[in-house]
């Protein structure tokens, strides 16, 4: 992003961090096992609706209040395919 003819360094910043909090998420980093595996099988999921969404476009990389809006859109739209999903097989391990 330019400001007044120089590049500002925010959203690279920004985009190394989460890139970062991504990478610890994914290898493990957890006092919790299961709460690991639960982020590991939703992880893939939610980069795939992420990329989708446009959260890692030139507007959210500028804008952070929209970065965080779409991530959000993303992180709802997991959390929802994966309980239908859980309630889905729950439902057909039930008959």
């Amino acid at each position: 992003m330019l400001r007044n003819g120089r590049e500002t360094r925010l959203a690279p910043l920004l985009e190394k961090r989460r890139l970062h909090a991504y990478a610890l998420i994914w290898e493990g980093f957890w006092a919790e096992t299961r709460a690991m595996l639960a982020a590991q099988a939703m992880l893939p999921l939610f980069f795939t609706i992420a990329l989708y969404n446009d959260t890692y476009g030139a507007t959210a990389l500028g804008n952070w209040v929209e970065a965080s809006r779409r991530a959000l859109t993303a992180l709802r739209r997991d959390v929802g395919i994966v309980l239908h999903t859980v309630r889905v097989l729950m439902h057909e391990n039930a008959d």
